[in-house]
């Protein structure tokens, strides 16, 4: 994902499994300045994912704000869209209601023939989505 002055995030697009097995697709923010993952409140609420509250302070960067909230902890697993070894990894995460802002990125990827040999995760149709899952340095 490219952010609005044209750095390319670390992001994917993978297939989000609740423990009955089913799923949808997400796409995900790796985040290494995030001590903790989280996930949308409204996927975990569509897949029925459940678990326990705790409370924690969630502070922005800079520590502009600060939050103490009460949030669930669900536990799911993910999947490769594209890799087809079904191997899974199970991620536990707090569930935010909102978890970034809309991105609306016009991305070219023709433009950059150093990416025509990769396999990326991300196929870049559709930048202006917001993030499902955000994964912090807890996996």
């Amino acid at each position: 994902m490219v952010g609005n002055l044209g750095t390319l995030l670390q992001s994917a697009r993978a297939r989000l499994y609740n423990e009955e097995g089913n799923s949808m697709i997400v796409n995900c923010l790796f985040d290494s300045g995030s001590q903790r993952s989280f996930v949308k409140k409204s996927v975990a609420e569509a897949l029925s994912l459940k678990g326990p509250f705790e409370t924690v302070n969630i502070e922005s960067f800079g520590n502009i704000s600060s939050k103490c909230l009460r949030v669930r902890r669900v536990k799911f697993w993910l999947t490769s869209v594209r890799d087809k070894s079904h191997k899974k990894q199970m991620v536990e995460a707090l569930c935010l209601k909102k978890i970034t802002d809309r991105l609306n990125v016009h991305l070219d990827i023709k433009r950059y023939s150093h990416f025509t040999s990769l396999q990326l995760a991300e196929d870049f149709t559709d930048l202006s989505s917001i993030f499902d899952v955000l994964i912090g340095l807890d996996y």
